[in-house]
């Protein structure tokens, strides 16, 4: 496993980058596995746009376990991850994200 810390800005950074490469096709396709998946977290992006541009994504929202509801992402807070070891490591469509132990 992959573990790290991420501020909210890097976390909305790599899920626009994954919505704007992500051909929204099947995995088997060339880009077909650029769409990340997550837990504890929902994203809403818009297909209709561009990827080039700002970005496809719309909002972040990250599950709370206090408030017990999804709450918007924080900018500035720190969010923990983790993944398994290819995406940190080995999988070069995020080379800047996501590396072993990182902060970013």
């Amino acid at each position: 496993l992959c573990t790290g810390v991420m501020s909210g800005v890097s976390v909305f950074r790599m899920f626009n980058y994954s919505t704007a490469v992500a051909t929204f096709e099947s995995t088997f396709t060339s880009k077909g596995d650029r769409l990340l998946q997550m837990s504890g977290m929902k994203i809403s992006y818009n297909t209709l746009l561009d990827g080039s541009g700002p970005g496809r994504l719309m909002s972040v929202d990250v599950w709370d376990h206090e408030a017990q509801e999804y709450l918007p992402l924080e900018r500035l807070k720190l969010y923990k991850f983790t993944t398994d070891n290819w995406m940190c490591n080995h999988f070069d469509q995020f080379p800047s994200f996501l590396k072993s132990d990182l902060v970013i």
